[in-house]
């Protein structure tokens, strides 16, 4: 096994950082949630002029472009690399790409536990579409899990790659079917 060159070392320790500033926001998303809910709850936003859904609204405006901005983004490198043929991840960065989805997935399945648990036969539409979406989100998360370990224990392209496939299926046919409800 030979070592890992220069390049290679940047690249996973941009991987590195690009999770780790996305912890960040993640954690800063979740600190600013905890607050308006908390303020919400407690009625201190009475004298807000637009309401909460402007709020909701801005936040999923803003989301849904980060999202465009990083398909771009993943799409580009895709190109990128089929077109002039760069080296695919590495062991070491599928392992740790395996290794900080399977904290999102523990974070989306206790999400889900804790509204599946609260969850009663009188709830109103939106806790239950709420509730759907979790599930959904549960379910894409253990997918692309299963499809990051199998990449990162594979010792051959060709399963890394029939993987890959199978998580773009098997993620559609969790979104149409989420989307039929």
């Amino acid at each position: 096994m030979r070592a890992p060159s220069h390049q290679q070392k940047a690249k996973e320790a941009a991987v590195l950082y690009t999770s780790l500033a996305d912890l960040g926001i993640v954690l800063l998303t979740f600190v600013y949630a905890i607050v308006l809910l908390r303020a919400v709850h407690r009625d201190q936003l009475r004298k807000f002029r637009f309401g909460i859904g402007k709020v909701e609204q801005i936040c999923n405006l803003a989301i849904g472009a980060a999202l465009v901005a990083s398909g771009f983004w993943v799409a580009q490198r895709v190109v990128e690399t089929l077109l002039w043929g760069h080296i695919a991840a590495s062991p070491l960065g599928l392992a740790t790409a395996a290794v900080v989805n399977a904290i999102n997935t523990l974070i989306n399945g206790l999400g889900w536990l804790a509204m599946a648990t609260a969850a009663g036969s009188d709830d109103s539409a939106i806790y239950r579409a709420q509730l759907r979406a979790r599930t959904v989100k549960l379910v894409t998360s253990l997918v692309v899990q299963a499809a990051l370990t199998i990449a990162a224990l594979a010792k051959d392209p060709v399963v890394s790659i029939c993987s890959t496939g199978w998580v773009r299926l098997s993620s559609r046919a969790s979104w149409s079917r989420s989307a039929s409800r």
